[in-house]
């Protein structure tokens, strides 16, 4: 969430393309590959035109669940608010994480990416 807040860290670029060029009115602009609490994970960015932003971030196992979490129907994926960050994970079709500000483009990302 603090590095969601600052910008994107600057992580060495990836190679990997992204797992879609838009998200709805999003469209990517980076990728990186680092750590989160010692998670190595791909970071996929996306933004729009009036500077909104949202974060895809991947790993090979699943995310910790966030304090506060909500489990959304079906289990498999939950949803919380930290620091005024949406987070929403999901642990198929890969454990992925996608975080933004605003909730409604957070979920749409995450249905445009088939996490939900």
């Amino acid at each position: 969430v603090a590095s969601y807040r600052t910008g994107v860290p600057a992580w060495p670029a990836a190679a990997e393309p992204p797992p879609a060029r838009r998200l709805g009115n999003l469209t990517w602009q980076a990728s990186g590959r680092g750590q989160v609490d010692g998670l190595p994970v791909l970071a996929h960015s996306y933004q729009d035109a009036a500077g909104r932003r949202v974060v895809l971030l991947r790993a090979e196992r699943v995310f910790p669940e966030a304090a506060g979490a909500r489990l959304m129907p079906g289990g498999a994926t939950w949803i919380a608010e930290v620091d005024g960050v949406v987070l929403f994970c999901a642990d198929q079709p890969a454990p992925s994480l996608v975080m933004g500000q605003d909730r409604a483009e957070v979920l749409l990302a995450a249905q445009r990416l088939g996490l939900s």
